[in-house]
């Protein structure tokens, strides 16, 4: 995750530890997803990549094992605290950084970027995202990424307005809730989400409002031509899939 507002997010801070029992993904299937993608584009299983945004680090660990030299970068120092105690994480390296401000290092031959840019709202903040992995990329390295897609969101969100999901943890009962209100003037999620922690007689409440921008490459007005925007261009070695888009 990244980003000072992103970072504040219980989900991404206090309650990181609980991150994957209230986020279940189908990593095995979905790397072996992104494994295909980066074979087809010439980046083989040994091939250095950096996992952007890499979270608990479920995805750079899976990766790793499939053979790739991964680094994993993330603004929320808990969310690596996790990612650092997985079976596996040795073989990744993590690194604490802003994906917007990433640090200068090494080049990679493919950066994978899924889940985290509907988190930047600011068409600047999204145009130095992509120079970030300009500049970390080999010459003839791949991008992969993935982005919301405003219709198929707007249509689920509008039927399915509140998620809850509750789980039992090793701290207590933690439910966690969302809703979610479309703001179809900016393409925008206004979302306003709670961690309960109940531990015994205890319950500890921890709410959060907050913007998420939605992405979409295909439909609507098209953006600012980022080459445009303040004499700066974008970087054109860069080969962008975006592998699937989330709904």
């Amino acid at each position: 995750m990244l980003g000072a507002t992103s970072t504040a997010r219980p989900f991404y801070g206090s309650f990181a530890w609980a991150y994957d029992q209230l986020s279940e993904r189908a990593v095995t299937a979905e790397c072996g997803h992104i494994a295909a993608t980066l074979s087809g584009r010439g980046v083989a299983p040994d091939a250095s990549l950096l996992d952007a945004g890499c979270g608990t680090g479920r995805y750079a660990v899976e990766l790793a094992q499939r053979g790739y030299r991964v680094t994993g970068l993330d603004a929320s120092p808990e969310l690596l605290d996790v990612a650092r105690q997985r079976p596996g994480a040795s073989a990744v390296t993590f690194v604490a950084a802003d994906l917007v401000r990433p640090p200068a290092g090494p080049r990679y031959d493919a950066i994978l970027c899924r889940g985290v840019l509907n988190d930047l709202l600011e068409e600047e903040d999204r145009l130095d995202a992509f120079w970030g992995f300009a500049r970390a990329l080999n010459p003839a390295g791949v991008l992969v990424f993935d982005v919301r897609e405003w219709e198929a969101t707007g249509r689920r969100k509008s039927r399915e307005p509140v998620h809850e999901k509750t789980v039992e943890t090793r701290r207590g009962t933690l439910t966690f809730r969302s809703d979610t209100r479309l703001d179809h003037a900016t393409r925008q999620l206004r979302i306003a989400e709670r961690h309960v922690l109940t531990t015994g007689p205890v319950t500890n409440l921890h709410p959060l409002r907050f913007r998420h921008a939605v992405l979409d490459a295909r439909r609507g007005p098209a953006p600012p031509r980022p080459d445009r925007l303040r004499g700066r261009r974008l970087p054109w070695g860069l080969r962008p899939y975006a592998g699937r888009r989330l709904h």
